[in-house]
């Protein structure tokens, strides 16, 4: 797994904040023969498996914390193939929506005597 970009903001819906991450990240597998089709979509499916499992994990470790997503959305799935050094990936982009805590915690501010 490869994250190929990250970015974030925080937005304001019905009077409350809340942070909007989105992100991009790339699934690959290689493969051995240029001309062997079978291997080549089974890596696809391999790609696809595994990009599938990460999104259920993070909607299960979700449920688990305290800064629990709101809202996760699949923005974009793509296909990649890089024949010349023979391998697939699945390029997943999704956005995320989580509550944003506005308590100030002054423990983390460095303190000037």
């Amino acid at each position: 797994m490869i994250q190929e970009s990250w970015n974030g903001s925080i937005i304001d819906i019905e009077h409350k904040l809340w942070k909007r991450r989105e992100t991009s990240f790339i699934i690959a597998k290689d493969y051995a023969e240029s001309g062997d089709f079978d291997l080549i979509e089974s890596a696809f499916e391999t790609c696809e498996w595994i990009g599938d499992e990460f999104i259920r994990a993070i909607l299960q470790d979700s449920e688990e914390s305290l800064n629990c997503v709101y809202d996760l959305q699949v923005i974009d799935i793509t296909k990649l193939q890089n024949e010349q050094e023979r391998y697939v990936g699945l390029r997943y982009t999704i956005e995320l929506t989580s509550p944003f805590n506005t308590e100030i915690n002054s423990s983390k501010w460095i303190q000037y005597e």
